[in-house]
């Protein structure tokens, strides 16, 4: 990794309740225009400078108006020239590694194209309105919000921009909705050619990437909406105080998750803005995987507790969880970026140097980490693609493994003559989706991975979400994989499976109760986890309920039963099939002398592995197996259940 320097975080908040007007706007029969104030953006932009100031450690400098006459001085209202001024400052600051977050709250309207600049085959420019727009001023054309971004973009300033405002025309009544009244093409100005030619470059059309109403593209940023393209912004009241319901919405999650020790990435984010929401779709194109306001997409969901001594950091996971040399964590929260990769492993911890400064930040950040690209070793994750695909669904698909993986990828082309035998994950196209292939002891059968559906359209979104799922399904292997790393000793204990059903493994009904039982029968304490990996390729820890093992003293017993259901997302793959059967392993671990922790092996199901909130698994995900009522060397015990698809 490169040497830690600490990232500046810069951020420009437009919040617009005041629209000036007089008769510099007219439309095409001559009549002035003039914008209905709001009530809620400078209060947007007021709670999201606060929750950036105390959640994440930034200081913000905002161009906003009062929905009465404008208290602030001239260069802080918030028009095209402020807006486009404080966006230069910013490129000539900001470096490689810092932050930058835009959060515009207010009207946004569609405008006649530039001839020549704006992009071809577009009838309107949708804008974000500034507030002296009617006054004959220029609007933040879409296209060129893009190219002050993508500037950015291109000095790896991590970039979030986040849009509470309508894309397009639509209804408007008493300040509700942010998106002005039958609003026209606007016929454009000279100061509207002006302001178009001082863009940097002329911006390539990419409309088959993201909805037609705006023209961003954001390969290398995130970009957060409030709707899409032909629906409205709205604002509400909450106790007494308007404010964009979209921005409301995303404060309350972020504040609840933070209070909750809990970070999401923007996916999940905008997932929980949209139950809240009605009549409005958030919408998140780019780097959506990434951690709020962070630059890692993380690897898994459990945050670890750092230990810092003498320029040392270490963590108390190592072979035994799988871990590496080479592999990468960062702080958790990310503000300050902090990162570092692994220099030395033992069986059940690891370390890495690190400097003053990266010391200093690490214990800023409360001491905890994740989990941001993994190693697997020396061997490299070997991935056959179908020749049928593009080069840069390959391109983007390496790209996307890099952001996740620290040891060697390689992704070949698969040859007519490659068996389903290989020892590599194969990836397929069938018909309009992708299809995942694996070996049968690694997957559990020899058909395409099942539960996992990538239709996407867009070859970068397609790549992106592979790569998720490849990742998941090696890390599933590893896991599956870390007994062959146990004791070759008698084991000191002896465990039982037993239900009133049928013989192991089974088949079983969907739904069956079976009874765990452990004793020890050595000299010595054990430690008992029992961990359940299913056939969605998550692994979660049955036994016991808290984090730590359970202590039992010599010739103690303990006894469980649990239930296993097949995930509905299995049952509907094909409800019309009987005869599928699904593996589930039930895998018991035991240490002697040490009390280790096994929850940073928790994974989520496949399908929701892009869907993870840091420090918890998804609640709507339900468990596989669920326990009913319950009656330093180490070793695994598997016992396999199959149960019937019905």
């Amino acid at each position: 990794m490169a040497p830690f320097r600490q990232p500046k975080r810069f951020a420009l908040l437009v919040g617009v309740d005041l629209y000036l007007s007089n008769s510099a706007r007219k439309d095409k029969h001559g009549s002035a225009l003039s914008l209905g104030n709001l009530h809620g953006c400078v209060n947007d932009v007021e709670a999201i400078r606060e929750l950036l100031r105390t959640d994440f450690q930034v200081d913000t400098g905002s161009r906003n108006t009062t929905d009465t006459e404008p208290r602030e001085s001239p260069d802080r209202l918030p028009t095209f020239e402020n807006i486009r001024r404080e966006f230069g400052n910013v490129i000539k600051q900001a470096n490689a590694g810092d932050f930058f977050f835009f959060h515009f709250s207010g009207h946004g309207g569609r405008l006649q194209p530039v001839q020549g600049l704006s992009p071809p085959d577009r009838s309107a420019d949708p804008s974000l309105l500034t507030a002296d727009f009617c006054r004959g001023k220029p609007a933040v054309r879409g296209w060129q919000l893009n190219q002050w971004l993508k500037i950015l973009d291109e000095k790896k300033v991590h970039v979030v921009a986040i849009l509470d405002s309508c894309y397009s025309g639509g209804s408007w009544r008493s300040g509700r909705f942010r998106s002005p009244a039958d609003w026209p093409i606007v016929p454009n100005l000279p100061v509207d050619e002006a302001a178009a030619q001082d863009a940097v470059a002329k911006p390539a059309s990419r409309d088959g990437k993201l909805d037609k109403s705006w023209s961003i593209n954001p390969e290398g940023f995130t970009l957060m909406a409030a709707c899409g393209g032909r629906e409205v912004a709205a604002e509400k009241t909450i106790n007494g105080k308007p404010g964009g319901a979209f921005t409301y919405a995303l404060v309350k999650h972020l504040k609840q998750n933070k209070r909750s020790n809990k970070l999401s990435t923007y996916r999940v984010v905008r997932d929980q803005i949209a139950l809240d929401v009605t009549g409005q779709s958030p919408i998140v194109y780019g780097r959506d995987r990434l951690l709020f306001f962070g630059n890692i997409e993380p690897f898994s969901a459990t945050p670890l507790v750092v230990d810092i001594r003498d320029g040392t950091v270490s963590l108390s996971i190592g072979k035994s969880h799988g871990v590496c040399l080479g592999s990468e964590f960062f702080s958790f929260p990310p503000p300050s970026g902090t990162g570092f990769s692994i220099t030395q492993v033992n069986d059940f911890d690891c370390s890495a140097r690190i400097s003053a400064e990266a010391e200093h930040a690490l214990r800023s950040d409360r001491s905890l980490v994740v989990p941001s690209r993994w190693s697997f070793g020396d061997q490299p994750l070997r991935v056959l693609v179908d020749s049928s695909f593009e080069i840069e669904f390959q391109t983007s698909l390496f790209r996307s493994l890099e952001n996740r993986i620290a040891s060697s990828i390689e992704i070949t082309e698969m040859e007519e003559t490659s068996g389903l035998d290989d020892s590599s994950l194969r990836v397929m196209q069938a018909n309009n989706h992708i299809e995942i292939f694996g070996p049968k002891s690694w997957i559990g059968y020899r058909d395409s991975v099942r539960g996992l559906v990538i239709t996407d359209q867009h070859i970068e979104e397609r790549a992106s979400r592979t790569a998720v799922a490849l990742c998941h399904l090696a890390r599933f292997e590893q896991v599956l994989n870390l007994k062959s790393l146990a004791s070759d000793e008698p084991p000191p204990f002896k465990v039982k499976l037993s239900s009133n059903s049928s013989t192991y493994p089974g088949p079983f009904p969907n739904n069956q109760t079976h009874t765990f039982s452990f004793q020890n029968i050595g000299q010595d304490e054990l430690y008992l986890t029992v961990v359940f990996l299913g056939p969605g390729f998550n692994v979660q820890q049955l036994y016991p309920s808290s984090e730590s093992e359970e202590c039992l003293q010599r010739g103690a017993e303990r006894s469980f039963s649990f239930d296993v259901s097949i995930p509905r997302e299995l049952r509907r793959t094909d409800p019309t099939d009987q005869t599928r059967v699904h593996r589930d392993i039930l895998r018991t671990i035991v240490t002697r002398g040490k009390n280790v922790s096994w929850k940073s092996l928790e994974l989520p199901h496949l399908w929701n592995a892009a869907q993870v909130e840091l420090g918890r698994l998804p609640s709507s995900v339900g468990r596989d197996a669920r326990v009913i009522s319950p009656t330093s060397s180490w070793w695994v015990k598997d016992m396999e259940i199959h149960t019937h698809c019905t």
